[in-house]
């Protein structure tokens, strides 16, 4: 029989998942469950894990970056046939549900169901390790009374019988104690509805010092009012006839008056010699709180796959929208009748753009083209914009640190982020008052990382935009930054305006918090990774510059007849000579077929034909190195990247454009220096 040192009981739990972002979070909501989580990315990973330190629990993902996940369940059962695997998947199929239960998995959960699921099917597994555990104690501690009666046979009389059974079963009742005492979940023992038995973590969660404060009180003195037929009153051993009562949450009422959240199962027991329940009781109000990120961070990532399938093909529409509305407003002139209706129509293109900016950003899909940067720098030019902005009953006030590190972002997108909150700030001070934004060094300790979930301990730089407004309330800062919320009246706005901020600060590997009193303003607080790169030097913005025409000679390459028709005009209009493809393997066609040099490669990311435009232009620049190469897309950033683009080197146009700006940029590139 193994020492009760021996004896795991909290044994920790193995997380085998190649996304970084789902294994941080079930990372910590089972590091809130006491669970010690040990996390891996890769089979290999597991393995090891598994080799150096005995682990009871494991949740596998089964698409794994080097092997099979049904794979390495065998492999894991074959070194370990006690450990429970949880199988965990967002591809689940019948036929892999079939082959994990043939792999004897313990159980098989779909990663984006209900996550209370997957930490029942956990709790299950560790509480049946637990029993089975027990159950060998038990049979060890059967077969050595039974060596010891084999050894003396008929000679052992009964009092040195009894004196060895009475050993054996102290030394299981001690080990159960142990275990008990030693547990991270309160354990308490009620009869007759009265507490008989609590362990130090119960001691802890109820609030009573000493013990004797909980001894004889009644269960239900500790129960929230609010919560009606309570678990409490059915954990009864007669009411119940002895039956066990699941595992079901509840809460509870701290006898400092707070209240915590617990889940609490009960088994019913003898307790000397009387009827009794023992339950296990566990904090769970942290799990809560996290679970709740969790939600929100599925919901975002629901409607950022919906903005992301409709981006490509809205793009192009806008692109043909825009691009046109301005090639007729530059063949009318002021007077013309139709001119008005023809701006009404390219402004509301310009609006459905922003619009869909506005959707990938707090989705977290635009495509961003960060540049190291001052993050002062960027206010100190703003400045101009935002006294005008904020108006003249509303006090400016800048606290910028001398020394502040330097942050990668890309720049519109942090004015954007500051712009924002700087209109919130004066709309919720309509009698005036004090605007602040302050920048400051930190470095954010280990211990600390739960307050800001999605960063790494370190050099961080904090940007706070406070204002001296009317405050928010409690339930409205819980959902200040989900997508078409708003307290402002019907039409009198979107309800994107945070949504976005928020998205932009979490693409840009940061984090932001808002601290508000009804009454007292609200400060908001980003936290962006330090970068240790020099700044790079600004570059002239193009927006207002006036487009120059060329002589030179472009490749055009577009599947959309409609775009590459409105592209071809637009460079044929500025004095370019244009050769036109649909598609990979014409573009290289037209290319071997032109005598003459080609200055500029424009073409499109995604498209049909097996040659992308990535592909596109390795294979002409490996025939002519000097060729200039600008793409463009309508796709999201994560599609965008799969195929190459957003290097640092790579020049980027993305739709929708306007003809001028595509005539820009054109230009711009072509004057660059190769």
């Amino acid at each position: 029989m193994n020492d009760i040192d021996d004896v795991k009981i909290k044994a920790p739990l193995l997380i085998i998942d190649d996304d970084a972002a789902q294994l941080k979070t079930l990372a910590d909501i089972l590091d809130m469950e006491d669970l010690c989580p040990i996390c891996c990315r890769t089979g290999q990973e597991a393995l090891r894990a598994t080799r150096q330190q005995r682990v009871n629990v494991a949740v596998l993902d089964l698409r794994l970056p080097d092997m099979d996940g049904l794979q390495l369940l065998k492999q894991l059962k074959d070194e370990n046939p006690e450990l429970k695997v949880i199988i965990n998947t967002g591809y689940a199929s019948l036929e892999s549900a079939m082959t994990a239960v043939n792999e004897e998995a313990f159980a098989y959960v779909r990663k984006m169901g209900d996550v209370e699921e997957l930490l029942a099917h956990i709790h299950r597994a560790f509480h049946t390790h637990l029993a089975e555990h027990n159950e060998i104690l038990e049979k060890e501690v059967e077969q050595r009374t039974k060596e010891l009666l084999k050894v003396n046979g008929h000679l052992m009389n009964e009092t040195i019988q009894r004196q060895e059974i009475e050993a054996a079963l102290h030394e299981s009742e001690e080990r159960y104690r142990r275990l008990v005492e030693l547990s991270f979940d309160a354990i308490i023992i009620h009869s007759e509805g009265k507490f008989v038995y609590v362990n130090e973590p119960g001691i802890d969660l109820y609030g009573a010092t000493p013990r004797q404060e909980l001894i004889g009180r009644s269960i239900l003195d500790f129960v929230h009012p609010d919560e009606g037929e309570s678990v409490w009153a059915r954990i009864n051993p007669a009411k119940e006839n002895g039956a066990e009562v699941p595992l079901t949450e509840e809460r509870l009422i701290r006898a400092d008056g707070t209240t915590v959240d617990v889940e609490v199962a009960a088994l019913p027991i003898s307790f000397r010699g009387r009827p009794a329940m023992q339950v296990v009781v566990r904090d769970i109000t942290r799990r809560k709180q996290l679970e709740e990120h969790l939600r929100q961070s599925q919901k975002m990532e629901a409607i950022g796959r919906l903005a992301g399938g409709i981006a490509h093909d809205f793009n192009n529409l806008l692109t043909v929208i825009i691009g046109y509305t301005e090639l007729l407003l530059h063949r009318l002139n002021n007077q013309h009748p139709l001119r008005k209706h023809i701006e009404e129509i390219y402004h509301a293109g310009e609006r459905a753009a922003a619009l869909t900016r506005q959707l990938l950003a707090f989705s977290r899909k635009q495509v961003l083209q960060p540049k190291v940067l001052d993050l002062n720098q960027i206010i100190e030019n703003l400045e101009k914009m935002l006294r005008p902005l904020i108006g003249e009953d509303v006090e400016l006030i800048k606290l910028l640190a001398d020394d502040l590190g330097l942050v990668k972002a890309d720049p519109g997108q942090l004015e954007q982020v500051i712009m924002n909150l700087a209109v919130n700030a004066r709309e919720v001070m309509p009698q005036g008052g004090t605007l602040t934004i302050e920048t400051k060094n930190i470095v954010l300790e280990k211990e600390q990382m739960r307050q800001f979930p999605g960063l790494s301990p370190g050099p961080h730089i904090l940007l706070t935009i406070c204002d001296t407004g009317t405050g928010m309330d409690a339930e409205t800062q819980a959902h200040v930054f989900e997508p078409f919320f708003t307290t402002k009246e019907q039409g009198k706005g979107t309800g994107l305006g945070l949504a976005t901020v928020h998205g932009i600060v979490k693409q840009s590997e940061g984090h932001i918090s808002v601290s508000s009193r009804v009454g007292e303003g609200t400060s908001f607080s980003i936290y962006l990774p330090r970068a240790e790169q020099i700044a790079e030097a600004d570059e002239v913005r193009q927006s207002t510059s006036p487009a120059l025409p060329g002589s030179e000679t472009i490749l055009l390459v577009e599947d959309e007849d409609v775009v590459r028709n409105l592209a071809q005009r637009v460079l044929l209009r500025n004095g370019y000579t244009v050769l036109v493809a649909n598609q990979g393997t014409e573009a290289l066609q037209a290319f071997q077929q032109h005598d003459g040099p080609i200055h500029l490669l424009l073409t499109d990311v995604v498209m049909p034909g097996g040659i992308n435009g990535r592909q596109l232009a390795e294979r002409l620049l490996a025939q002519r190195p000097k060729l200039k190469v600008l793409y463009m897309s309508g796709y999201t950033d994560d599609i965008v990247v799969r195929h190459g683009v957003l290097d640092s080197d790579v020049a980027f146009l993305e739709k929708p454009f306007s003809a001028s700006g595509l005539a820009r940029k054109v230009r711009q590139i072509l004057n660059s220096p190769n």
